[in-house]
């Protein structure tokens, strides 16, 4: 479909006020996790076009998320070596910012091991595990011998993807403490 304007067009926009999610990074015994990198991700149910926003916690563990619009938010946050035990689930509007979320960190798993094809080792494949609810690891890539180390792995029953390939085994496993 195509609009043809001919001569000067004006339109006015009116923007939705934005919503303010802040809070903390703490790890289970509540000590803050300075400079872990705090994510909102707009809750897909609600989701018209894909929202995410990113801060780096401050050296006490403060974050503020600002410039959302309004709506149920997934609040997750990595550092090094550490993630979330679970997003906490956050409402923000504009009349009543989230304030106070405590989101808590824990020491996340490594798994190793080789990517195969037909018995021989696979070079360059990229592998990450994640959970169903969004939560994944880093991702990394398989060397010459097709062997990988995958770090910051979340807890729970994590399944695997390895790029550009379909996994045949294990396409998940449980990841406990």
């Amino acid at each position: 479909v195509s609009v043809h304007v001919y001569g000067a067009l004006r339109r006015d926009f009116m923007l939705i006020p934005e919503a303010i999610i802040s809070g903390a990074v703490v790890d289970r015994s509540g000590r803050p996790i300075a400079g872990a990198l705090v994510t909102a991700f707009l809750d897909v149910s609600a989701m018209h076009e894909i929202t995410e926003v990113s801060r780096v916690a401050d050296g006490a563990g403060h974050f503020q998320l600002d410039g959302l619009q309004p709506g149920k938010y997934h609040v997750i946050a990595r550092a090094e070596g550490l993630g979330a035990d679970a997003p906490v689930l956050v409402l923000a509007t504009p009349a009543h910012p989230a304030r106070d979320v405590r989101v808590v960190l824990s020491r996340r798993a490594r798994i190793s091991g080789r990517v195969l094809l037909s018995g021989a080792p696979v070079n360059g494949a990229r592998i990450r595990a994640g959970t169903t609810d969004g939560d994944r690891s880093d991702a990394t890539f398989s060397d010459a011998d097709g062997r990988f180390v995958l770090e910051g792995v979340p807890r729970g029953h994590v399944s695997f993807s390895i790029w550009p390939y379909g996994v045949q085994s294990p396409t998940s496993l449980t990841v406990d403490d």
